[in-house]
């Protein structure tokens, strides 16, 4: 048998988080536009639209297809990928307020990244297990990543139940709470492809 492996889940690690890094940059480009929340793309159509379908649809193929090292790992990685579809095919910006498709469209963000947020968790559990100096840098990277999502979305939600006096402040606050989220999430990830040498120890080095 040849010593590699055929599919490397680390190389997709990256390449998620690559996704990750640049989807609110890009479609906010794209767009032409100061657009107030990343899904409020599907309303400009073209590019920007298309960026964010494919977006999804790349998280929710790799999620399918990862199933980690835990029963519960395995779980939450197919939540993430049906929150994914469920964001990606109910357009929850076109659709009028309290629709079903907006409902839907919303309820699926937020069980995406909360799920992400859960799998930082587990990463940081399993790099504190290592006892190694740079697994254990990395854990507490995962633990910020988690909180930093946790809290960009609290803020959202809050801010909504509050009748939006942040908002009214600060019109792009949800694209700002949804970038930061997707910078700390692509963040964990590419922390977990280990090709980071301060994050990552020698022995688990990707060569």
């Amino acid at each position: 048998m040849h010593p590699k492996l055929e599919i490397d889940h680390r190389a997709l690690k990256i390449m998620i988080a690559v996704v990750a890094f640049t989807l609110a940059n890009v479609t906010s480009v794209l767009a032409n536009d100061s657009i107030l929340s990343i899904s409020e793309a599907y309303k400009y159509g073209g590019w920007a639209r298309d960026v964010l379908v494919g977006a999804m649809f790349a998280v929710a193929a790799f999620m399918f297809a990862y199933n980690g090292y835990r029963p519960l790992e395995k779980v939450l990685t197919k939540a993430t990928a049906v929150a994914a579809l469920g964001v990606a095919l109910f357009p929850g910006e076109v659709e009028p307020v309290g629709s079903t498709t907006q409902t839907v469209h919303t309820i699926a963000s937020l069980v995406m990244f909360l799920t992400l947020a859960w799998l930082c968790w587990i990463f940081y559990q399993r790099a504190k297990r290592k006892h190694l100096m740079r697994a254990n840098r990395r854990a507490v990277l995962y633990a910020i990543c988690g909180w930093v999502m946790l809290a960009s979305m609290l803020i959202v939600v809050v801010d909504h139940f509050m009748g939006g006096p942040l908002v009214d402040r600060i019109p792009r606050l949800v694209f700002h709470c949804e970038r930061v989220a997707l910078l700390a999430f692509g963040t964990a990830w590419l922390a977990a492809g280990h090709i980071v040498p301060w994050l990552t120890d020698p022995e688990e080095r990707w060569t």
